[in-house]
This record gives structure tokens, sequence and C-alpha cells, in this order.
């Protein structure tokens, strides 16, 4: 198996400059978006990360390079250092889940809302909450969703992590 050094995108990347684009991007708030809808959104979005995946390269790179990186097998196998190998990379962008989400809702509504926050949250503690976001959120049962919203702000950041 691949071995290799995980990074948090908060080690590598100016926080700073990350926290200016956020600022610099136009807030858009759904159409006749009911306020539990918005306050979910807020919280979720606060905990959701900071960058997501959109997709996978492939890179080469020598067996020298792979082991003055501390490697020493890959795929199993003893690193040759006069091989060359395919290194899979995320493409890793930043998001701002808050407009995201608001335009998701105007755009599909409450269905494609809870599809863009299941798809973010799989695999986590979160998805246990999002399991019930139907009945809470959208009004059917208005008392519980001050309890799954509690919930929600007590629970972890989610931190991606940069993993091929």
């Amino acid at each position: 198996m691949l071995e290799v050094k995980k990074y948090l995108p908060a080690n590598v990347i100016n926080q700073e400059e990350l926290a200016a684009w956020r600022a610099s991007i136009k807030k858009v708030q759904a159409e006749h978006c009911p306020e539990e809808v918005k306050q979910f959104i807020k919280a979720l979005a606060e905990k959701l990360p900071d960058f997501g995946q959109i997709g996978k390269f492939t890179t080469l790179i020598s067996g020298y390079e792979l082991q003055l990186s501390g490697m020493k097998y890959f795929n199993g196998e003893r690193i040759n250092a006069w091989e060359v190998y395919q290194l899979p990379v995320p493409r890793m962008v930043a998001v701002d889940h808050e407009t995201a989400m608001h335009r998701i809702f105007h755009r599909q509504g409450k269905q494609g809302l809870i599809n863009y926050c299941r798809a973010r949250v799989k695999g986590t503690e979160l998805e246990k909450l999002l399991a019930i976001l139907d009945v809470h959120v959208f009004k059917q049962e208005r008392a519980e969703f001050k309890k799954v919203l509690a919930e929600i702000n007590q629970s972890k950041q989610l931190d991606p992590v940069l993993d091929v």
C-alpha cells in the first residue's frame, strides 16, 4: 500500500488569504428561505472543511524522489530508484459551503440541500444527525430542531486530509 505523509490544508494554506477570499465572496441567500433552514445552513457550514476534493490527477515521480521522502515501499513492492511511479494527487479547491447551500436550496429545494449535506458528511458523526434533517429543519417537528442544531454546533469541525 502507498505510504504517504498526510497534511492538513491548514498546515499548508495561508489562513489569512483564505479568510480574505471568503470575505470577498458575494453572500447569497435563497429567496423565501425559512429561518430554521438559514440557521441550519450557518451551523453546518462552520463545521464543514474549508477545502473540497474535485477529482484526482496522476503525476509521475521517480523512485529516487520517493526514497528521498522516506518511502521504502510503493504498493507493497520495494522502490527501485531508477523506476518511475504513477502517484495519484487530489485536486483540492477552497469551498464556501454557506453560499453553496443557499444556492442549492434556491435551485433544488430541500431535497437538493439534503443531498449536498449527506455527500459532505458521509462517514462522520454529523451523518447521523443529518439522517433526520428532513423532519427537523423543515418544520415537521420544530421542538426537535433546536436539539439537532445544538448537537451539530457541539460536534467537532471536519478536517480534510490531503490523502491520495
